[in-house]
């Protein structure tokens, strides 16, 4: 295993740990809220633009961090790490 998946596997194993933590001591974890986990990896930008916002009271803000810089789409930890951040609008305003 090389140096980066090492280090991502711990993080992840960190992140695991602290959310178990935070869900045993009932402390609330907005990407765990029932019915709204989906906009975390959204395809839909202002999906994940909501989600990124939710983000904010979260207690395991820093492991969530660490885990998502090996992250290539979702959110986490606040920022969106997908590559496509909002498709162009391709529609033309029409004056007159």
């Amino acid at each position: 295993m090389t140096d980066r998946n090492e280090a991502h596997a711990d993080a992840l194993d960190t992140l695991h740990g602290a959310l178990s933590a935070a869900v045993n001591a009932n402390q609330r974890i907005p990407c765990r809220v029932p019915g709204h986990g989906a906009a975390w990896t959204s395809d839909a930008y202002d999906d994940r633009a909501e989600a990124a916002e939710a983000c904010a009271p979260c207690p395991i803000l820093d492991q969530c961090r660490d885990a998502g810089q090996f992250e290539p789409w979702g959110v986490w930890a606040g920022i969106d790490r997908s590559p496509t951040k909002r498709k162009p609008d391709n529609r033309q305003e029409i004056s007159q």
